[in-house]
């Protein structure tokens, strides 16, 4: 099946404050667009790089451009990726961030010390573990709903 591009880095979706950044690492891409889908329904613009064309060579420098437009960022950690260099600049953005990471039995903490020491440094950011789509859905609504009002 042959991959067709929804957008332009030229013409981003959405204004600045419907829109939720969603990364993640792509071997996990069901979840990523199970977020995408729930975000949209939640009523704000969803910002998954695959759905943009991106200049040959240029994934990283388009990752970081289209956080940098976004308010509100979920990363789906349950996989080591680049997310972390997106994380780093989260701060630097001001975008307020949801790491979820999946879980056999609650509860479970992170395992990076480097994910826990990002949550404990950025009172922008949370990190909450899930063992199910439904309990993923709860909690990524609890945390736009929270977020958008205030």
């Amino acid at each position: 099946m042959k991959k067709q591009f929804s957008f332009s880095l030229d013409n981003i979706p959405g204004s600045l404050e419907k829109r939720v950044f969603i990364g993640g690492d792509y071997r996990n891409i069901a979840i990523l667009q199970e977020i995408k889908k729930l975000v949209s329904k939640l009523g704000f613009q969803p910002i998954l790089l695959a759905d943009f064309i991106i200049p040959r060579e240029g994934e990283f420098d388009s990752a970081l451009f289209l956080l940098s437009k976004c308010k509100f960022a979920i990363f789906e950690i349950s996989y080591h990726s680049g997310a972390n260099m997106e994380l780093a600049k989260c701060k630097d953005y001001k975008v307020r961030v949801l790491l979820i990471y999946q879980v056999l039995f609650e509860p479970t903490p992170h395992k990076s010390s480097m994910i826990c020491s990002f949550v404990e440094s950025y009172n922008n950011a949370q990190l909450w573990s899930y063992p199910n789509f439904n309990e993923m859905k709860k909690i990524i609504k609890q945390w736009l709903s929270r977020r958008s009002s205030g």
